[in-house]
């Protein structure tokens, strides 16, 4: 049986749970009293390059480089899926999907069954982050030597991109520039995005798309990826250098409505412990946690995925509910 303890959140007065992995090494200590973790699955041959991804049946889709991506069910089995050497992916509700390249200059539709199609062929950009919009369409955005970032629909057809919005860098004098970062969408069907605002105080905000502007949000404690989480929260996971220079992952829920984050979750203790990718299945109602630990050089290894549930429930709301409710109808 997986041990546990119980200790005091060093955030506040929060009582937390940690739970130690299979192998003793790494451990997710929890900031909400009424949660639980789980261990899903472990990898035996090191740490997933992730993504972290899942379908509308609870399927995840896990990235592991040159092993290309594998399904894990339901109940925990792991099997390959598609050769595509993919840093970056998205999955539809459906269980297809588009990738980028392992180069980042191409991208490629994704069958169900994984097969791989080249949907924009290699040219000057480099494509940082994909995501699905709930009608379909892609969404992507780029970085050019020598351009400004770039916000992308892109035509799942044609593989024409049309550009929405415009980041950094920008020439002096012309306004604070923003790095494009992760991009998802939320249970309102809006588009966000963690942007890097260079100020003489750098910071990571989280942005909503307005028509072809960005509106700001909230500021994100670490920046990292965003994920579609229940009712009108997404997550944010990112791993930073503690006080004491190890390197440690967090996973923040914020709130669309009301712009508030809070800690959920943190891979600790001792050494190098980081969060690879989350994800959050409605199916299943629970919160996917890939996390890794005990550094060796560049290599983590120990990789784990952790399932975290709540005995708290989330109201869910339909997209058209949601903008009702928290933004009103446009």
């Amino acid at each position: 049986m997986t041990p546990l303890r119980l200790l005091l959140s060093p955030i506040g007065t929060a009582l937390t749970l940690v739970i130690l992995s299979h192998g003793g090494a790494g451990a997710v200590t929890l900031f909400d009293p009424s949660s639980t973790a789980s261990p899903v699955h472990e990898f035996p041959n090191g740490t997933p390059g992730g993504p972290l991804h899942v379908d509308a049946a609870g399927t995840l889709y896990v990235g592991l480089g040159s092993d290309g991506i594998h399904k894990i069910t339901l109940a925990g089995t792991e099997s390959p899926w598609s050769s595509l050497n993919s840093p970056e992916f998205a999955i539809s509700s459906s269980g297809d999907g588009y990738a980028v390249g392992p180069d980042r200059h191409t991208i490629s539709r994704l069958s169900s069954g994984g097969g791989a199609s080249v949907l924009i062929e290699a040219d000057t950009l480099e494509w940082m982050y994909v995501a699905i919009d709930p009608d379909g369409s892609l969404w992507a955005t780029s970085q050019q030597f020598g351009a400004r970032d770039a916000l992308n629909h892109i035509d799942t057809v044609t593989g024409e991109r049309t550009v929405v919005f415009l980041g950094g860098p920008l020439p002096p004098g012309q306004g604070i520039p923003i790095t494009l970062g992760p991009i998802t969408f939320g249970n309102d069907g809006e588009l966000y995005l963690a942007g890097t605002v260079w100020e003489a105080n750098v910071h990571v905000d989280l942005f909503r798309l307005d028509g072809t502007a960005l509106t700001s949000l909230a500021t994100l404690p670490h920046g990292g990826r965003l994920e579609r989480g229940p009712g009108s929260l997404l997550y944010a996971t990112a791993n930073f250098q503690n006080p004491v220079g190890y390197i440690n992952g967090e996973v923040w829920s914020v709130d669309i409505a009301t712009g508030t984050s809070e800690l959920v979750a943190r891979a600790c203790c001792g050494l190098d412990m980081v969060f690879w990718g989350t994800a959050y299945s409605a199916q299943t109602e629970k919160l996917y946690v890939g996390e890794s630990g005990w550094r060796s050089g560049s290599t983590f290894n120990n990789a784990e995925l952790w399932a975290i549930s709540s005995s708290v429930p989330v109201r869910t709301e339909s997209w058209g509910a949601v903008k009702a409710r928290y933004r009103g109808t446009r």
